[in-house]
């Protein structure tokens, strides 16, 4: 038997994650697969006839023999289950692929039926509610995958991942024991894992034994997970680890390759930190037993106490630090809490993706917070392009889900204030503790906390499609001794809204900078302000990246009546060719919707640099050779075309780079 090998972690630097480094990265449970295979449309959050499930499993002890070397499993699970109506009279479980050898209710031996992946077991007779029964199966196979979840056979090493990406509904976990997978099914186990002696089985909760079975060259890991989860949460992997010890908290212990073991000293070097910051945030680590990350060869996935971290990610380098950042806040927020359906899924992965942004507070301050909020969250889901609405998704693992989820966090936290955001966030925990929760439940516990009615945020964020595009002008003028900021905001999306928000100006003078709160909440929106004593040189819009939206500043006129021109115009662009930037002019005779955009020579938009209602004025515009997302865009012929309801207009400009 291969005794386990503990090593300690080394004290080491804290390394400040690059921008580059957080930009268009993978979300945590699709590290490795194509985005092109992210996404299946999907109808119903549980597709299993939840009327037959009338009872609830309190408990598994579940023993499973794994043969490595001809990937078999032979599994012996005892289900204890209490009936939750008078007319419960079967017991339906779910398992994949797999053939039953028997069935026992109450230790007596029974006949079942198991086709299409589900095991229906008879009762003797009604079981009244309240009361409970033992249902034992006995099974073996060949255990199935797909292309990320379910029980993998790799390399002499063994791992299972809960979730499933391509399984409508989620998750994947009846490939190695029957269970119930709806998300609201929590339960206890104790896990027995008998594996060849030279490998190490590690799984959910507190080790309890380890039992050496001589003749056979095997031996039982046996693991007790004293907490209720869903049943997705249960793991296990297999392997010829080592165990990294924290440093810093000697609960955390890290299962990782032996040709891994100097890149994951510094890899994981940083878990002490998230684990300060979210006990911190939101209390004491509501686990029993450990902590820990074990490498495997699949993706990451939040497994109770257990995260499966990808190999790949362990590699001497910091950059995934936001992976592990964001699977350990998954043991509040999606383990401890969890979603009640998939259509809430928000709930878990929003959360969590919100969790990487709140680490690097903690860890690196505001300004990293900001950064990684900007370039991790709302960068990432502008460049994705999806447009539906984070309740009940067309597509799951997305970043409407994650990024977008993440981004209603950080706006619900400016909505509310610091302390009210996270003192509900909180009672939401408290609340709803080893439970399962559902979307209008956290509003509910939000608006209580905060006295307000939170109807509008939610609708707008979570119920509704897209975000806000905001085309705004300033001018400021003398008011006694003051300065009077005018300003006009109009939303211009197609998709969602109008949305009502508080948008954060910065009214920038050459000696200080004034933060006015505006709730943005008419299309369009008028309003002035008092900014002051010095005089207005600029006004910056949405300061801090509180809101998740794209804006374009229309210059502003206040014209003498003179200098109203007499018909519409577009004039050539200046320089042209051009390298960094060119001109573009134009004048309005009145005041008139216009779009004035770039287009490439397919006809393609490459850019809006004017778009809404405009007083009438002259006008210019600059345009500095990038995309909508500031993405340079190549050499070549481009077209600027000017459109309103009684002028249109087209002129060429050629970007040499």
């Amino acid at each position: 038997m291969k005794k386990l090998t503990i090593i300690t972690a080394a004290v080491l630097c804290i390394t400040i994650i690059g921008i580059g480094d957080l930009m268009a990265r993978p979300r945590p449970e699709r590290v490795g697969l194509p985005a092109s295979n992210i996404g299946i449309p999907w109808d119903d959050p549980c597709s299993h006839d939840d009327s037959l499930h009338i009872y609830d499993i309190t408990h598994y002890d579940i023993h499973v023999d794994i043969d490595i070397t001809n990937q078999l499993i032979y599994g012996d699970v005892s289900i204890r289950c209490y009936s939750t109506d008078n007319s419960l009279d079967e017991i339906l479980l779910e398992l994949k692929s797999l053939t039953v050898d028997s069935v026992e209710v109450d230790g007596i031996e029974t006949v079942f039926d198991y086709h299409s992946d589900s095991l229906f077991v008879p009762l003797p007779a009604p079981l009244p509610e309240g009361d409970s029964v033992l249902v034992r199966v006995v099974y073996y196979g060949h255990p199935q995958h797909e292309t990320w979840g379910g029980f993998w056979f790799q390399s002499q090493r063994a791992y299972t991942l809960g979730d499933g990406l391509y399984v409508y509904p989620p998750p994947y976990n009846h490939t190695w024991f029957p269970n119930w997978r709806h998300p609201a099914d929590r339960s206890m186990a104790d896990l027995w894992f008998t594996i060849p002696d030279d490998k190490v089985a590690a799984s959910n909760g507190e080790l309890i034994e380890i039992i050496e079975n001589i003749p056979q060259q095997t031996v039982t890991y046996h693991w007790k997970q004293h907490e209720p989860i869903s049943s997705y949460l249960y793991c296990v992997a297999v392997a010829d680890y080592l165990i990294l010890e924290d440093t810093y908290y000697d609960w955390i212990e890290n299962y990782i390759y032996p040709s891994h073991q100097s890149q994951a000293q510094v890899s994981l070097s940083n878990v002490h930190l998230m684990m300060d910051a979210y006990q911190d945030l939101f209390g004491p680590y509501p686990f029993q037993g450990k902590f820990g990350y074990a490498m495997t060869g699949g993706g990451d996935m939040e497994h109770a106490g257990l995260v499966a971290h990808v190999a790949g990610a362990v590699n001497g380098l910091h950059n995934y630090d936001w992976l592990l950042a964001h699977e350990m806040s998954h043991m509040w927020w999606g383990d401890m809490v969890t979603c009640g359906t998939w259509k809430d899924l928000w709930l878990n992965e929003g959360f969590a993706t919100y969790c990487e942004a709140l680490f690097h507070e903690h860890a690196y301050g505001e300004e990293s917070y900001r950064n990684y909020v900007w370039n991790s969250l709302m960068s990432v889901y502008f460049n994705s392009y999806e447009l539906f609405p984070i309740y009940d998704p067309v597509n799951l693992w997305t970043e409407t889900v994650y990024e977008k989820g993440g981004c209603v966090m950080h706006m619900l936290r400016h909505v509310i204030g610091d302390s009210l955001f996270f003192t509900g966030w909180n009672e939401y925990g408290d609340r709803y503790r080893w439970d399962t929760a559902i979307t209008e439940e956290f509003q509910e516990v939000m608006e209580e906390i905060s006295s307000q009615d939170l109807d509008w945020f939610f609708d707008e964020w979570i119920y509704g499609p897209g975000y806000p595009r905001y085309n705004y002008s300033w001018h400021a003028l003398p008011s006694g001794g003051d300065w009077e900021v005018f300003l006009w905001v109009d939303q211009i999306q197609t998709s969602g809204g109008p949305f009502t928000m508080p948008i954060d100006f910065a009214v920038i003078s050459s000696v200080d900078t004034i933060i006015q709160t505006v709730w943005v909440n008419s299309d369009p929106f008028e309003t002035s302000f008092i900014s002051g004593t010095n005089e207005p040189v600029n006004v910056e819009f949405d300061y801090h990246n509180w809101v998740l939206e794209t804006h374009i500043e229309i210059p502003s006129t206040v014209p003498e009546v003179s200098a109203v021109p007499l018909a519409y115009s577009l004039k050539p662009a200046f320089p042209n060719p051009f390298n960094s930037s060119t001109v573009i002019q134009y004048s309005m005779p009145n005041t008139s919707r216009i779009a004035l955009s770039v287009f490439n020579v397919l006809g393609q938009k490459v850019i809006t640099l004017a778009e809404g209602s405009i007083h009438a004025g002259e006008y210019s515009a600059q345009w500095d050779g990038k995309d909508e997302f500031g993405n340079d865009v190549s050499s070549g012929l481009y077209l600027i075309g000017m459109n309103t309801p009684g002028y249109q207009q087209v002129t060429k400009v050629i970007l040499l780079r």
